[in-house]
């Protein structure tokens, strides 16, 4: 999900003064992640503690019991809206998606249907202004709809409110979206899913957000010359993380173009690392678990039924129209 400071205003705009420095490679991305001395922009620590304590406070706003025991009921509401899905087809994301994560968010934070419908248009400009994004920073207009966000949601919460309701109505959507996409342009491995239903839908939740995590970058910036094997970054450089391209690097990943779900690739960084790490990775997770269960074992199954549309941002992509039907 977008990465966003912590503090009073959850998004500002960054400084940076240096090149621009891609890294690739799964084995330079990790290091980049884990470097103490390449940090968010904007920002002149790593914030190791800064963010520690954004865990803490999305760890006690949404704990992980919570997630587990609501696990029943919303598996039940995905599988009501995928098997609605008919011969003449609809959108993932209209149908299901969007309207599953709004069930999600309120369930999980116990915020009233008015209160997620106002927040939700804020969360998207936000969401949308980090994935057009090319140096990680934000747009005026989105930073003013973060700040209205933290008012609306309790300011005692901090970016951790902020940052939970951007991941569930609008970073879990995108990942649905991607996943499903995946799923139905590799139809034999959307029939190992449902033939194993239930039994590995952790392997089958980690392949695909390694294969199809909808982050594509997140940037950091120098706070000194630092070297990652043969590539030299100097102070002030801003260095493009390319999480996706990671996630793909046939150098650390076997056929890593291949999407497998009964491998269960764990080793991905869809989420990031270190200080860094996605506050929310584990519920997200969790999430995803639940939609592909209901794919799994719904009565139903989904084919493409045309042209998908993308919210195609330099550091998120998603799909923005999935159009299929119920074979």
């Amino acid at each position: 999900m977008p990465e966003l400071r912590q503090g009073t205003h959850p998004l500002t705009e960054p400084a940076v003064a240096g090149s621009r420095v891609e890294l690739r490679r799964f084995a330079h991305v990790q290091a980049a992640l884990l470097h103490p001395q390449l940090v968010v922009p904007g920002t002149q620590s790593a914030g190791h503690e800064a963010h520690a304590d954004v865990h803490s406070a999305v760890r006690a706003h949404i704990p992980l019991d919570v997630v587990r025991g609501a696990r029943g009921v919303l598996v039940a509401e995905a599988l009501s809206l995928v098997d609605a899905v008919d011969a003449e087809g609809a959108c993932f994301m209209t149908a299901v998606a969007q309207p599953w994560a709004r069930v999600a968010t309120g369930a999980l934070t116990g915020l009233s249907d008015g209160v997620v419908s106002e927040c939700w248009p804020l969360a998207r400009t936000i969401f949308h202004a980090a994935a057009q994004s090319s140096n990680g920073g934000t747009t005026p207009v989105a930073q003013q709809a973060a700040v209205t966000l933290l008012g609306t949601l309790g300011v005692q919460h901090g970016a951790a409110a902020v940052q939970t309701f951007v991941a569930l109505s609008q970073s879990l959507p995108a990942l649905l979206g991607c996943a499903a996409q995946a799923l139905l342009e590799h139809p034999a491995q959307y029939a190992w899913l449902r033939a194993h239903s239930g039994a590995l839908t952790t392997n089958a939740a980690h392949e695909l957000l390694r294969y199809a995590t909808p982050t594509r970058a997140v940037y950091r910036q120098a706070l000194a010359n630092v070297d990652i094997d043969d590539r030299h970054i100097r102070t002030n450089d801003l260095v493009v993380i390319q999480l996706h391209a990671a996630n793909r690097d046939a150098t650390h990943f076997n056929e890593p173009n291949t999407l497998q779900l009964s491998l269960g690739r764990a080793g991905h960084v869809a989420f990031g690392a270190g200080a860094h790490y996605c506050s929310g990775a584990a519920i997200v997770r969790l999430l995803l678990e639940c939609v592909l269960e209901a794919l799994a074992t719904s009565r139903v199954v989904l084919s493409l039924a045309g042209e998908v549309e993308w919210l195609d941002g330099v550091a998120l992509r998603a799909p923005t129209r999935l159009p299929m039907r119920s074979q």
